[in-house]
């Protein structure tokens, strides 16, 4: 499959993984969940459906499932840290708005996870 092909289902997955994530965490907090719990809670649902979607669907990968899920994790965690050492470094050395400075933050992350995702399930 063309790499742009997978960069469209792969940015697809990604809005409606967002949504997923936060259905999830709105119904957590409406069952009683604290802030925190059904944040961690609306992510790990996310997490583990752009997981399938992406292996099944956007890469249409065949391979170990449990070696991918490891990777991907890895590649998730990976990719958090550079979005997150991005919104600081723009915290600290610029005069930038903080809303800006966590939009910035995507695409160190999407460009990652999807890089080092086409990579792993090819």
């Amino acid at each position: 499959m063309p790499i742009r092909r997978q960069l469209l289902r792969f940015l697809s997955v990604g809005v409606l993984n967002t949504l997923v994530g936060l259905t999830a965490i709105y119904c957590l907090r409406a069952s009683g969940a604290s802030e925190v719990a059904a944040n961690a809670g609306g992510y790990a649902i996310a997490l583990v459906a752009s997981f399938i979607t992406n292996k099944r669907w956007t890469f249409e990968s065949e391979g170990n499932w449990g070696r991918h899920l490891l990777g991907f994790l890895s590649i998730v965690l990976f990719a958090y840290t550079l979005n997150l050492l991005t919104v600081l470094a723009l915290l600290n050395w610029t005069h930038v708005d903080p809303r800006i400075c966590q939009a910035a933050g995507i695409v160190p992350y999407t460009a990652t996870v999807f890089v080092l995702s086409w990579w792993l399930f090819r």
